[in-house]
């Protein structure tokens, strides 16, 4: 897809084949600048499946679209991670910040064990993926009391790569065996 590319212009793209329900052209939060990609929804799987076989290899602005039926997520991806919170900071005042750019379910910002100290980062649910989206791409680098945010898409535990190292309190065996011999 051309750099160029607007939601208009693929909506009036689209149109003439089927009828178009939204487009969502993905930007880059920093440069504002399109990523190259859009999601198109139609008003239903099989008018997009339709759309596909008629556009895939096709040319819209002068560059040859390549059309995929996008996968549906699970529901938990409705979820943010953001980090870089100030101390201090309550829920509310976080959804109030965040809520600027989307619909909020709930925030729960992580907390020391026994204390009211907060671990700088809280898990931010969302109304819909859109919304996960529209903050991320609005809000994300923003300033909350002086304190940088980084916003980004919250992973499944699962999806989470191990960490490499040792744990808190264990010992370097491979060092200390150097040492002692």
């Amino acid at each position: 897809m051309s750099w160029s590319t607007t939601e208009e212009t693929l909506k009036k793209y689209f149109t003439p084949i089927a009828s178009v329900v939204s487009v969502r052209l993905t930007k880059d939060p920093k440069t504002g600048k399109s990523k190259g990609y859009a999601f198109i929804e139609f008003q239903t799987p099989e008018i997009a499946k339709k759309v596909m076989r008629q556009c895939d290899g096709k040319n819209c602005d002068g560059r040859t679209m390549r059309i995929d039926i996008a996968k549906e997520e699970p529901a938990e991806p409705c979820k943010l991670y953001v980090s870089g919170l100030p101390q201090g900071i309550s829920e509310e005042a976080l959804i109030r910040h965040l809520s600027q750019a989307g619909q909020l379910v709930s925030a729960k910002i992580a907390h020391e064990a026994g204390s009211t100290r907060n671990r700088g980062f809280a898990f931010v649910e969302t109304e819909t993926d859109a919304d996960v989206e529209a903050i991320i791409e609005a809000l994300d680098g923003s300033i909350l009391n002086d304190s940088r945010l980084s916003i980004k898409r919250a992973r499944p535990k699962t999806d989470k790569a191990p960490i490499e190292g040792k744990r808190r309190g264990e010992q370097d065996t491979k060092n200390a065996n150097a040492i002692e011999n």
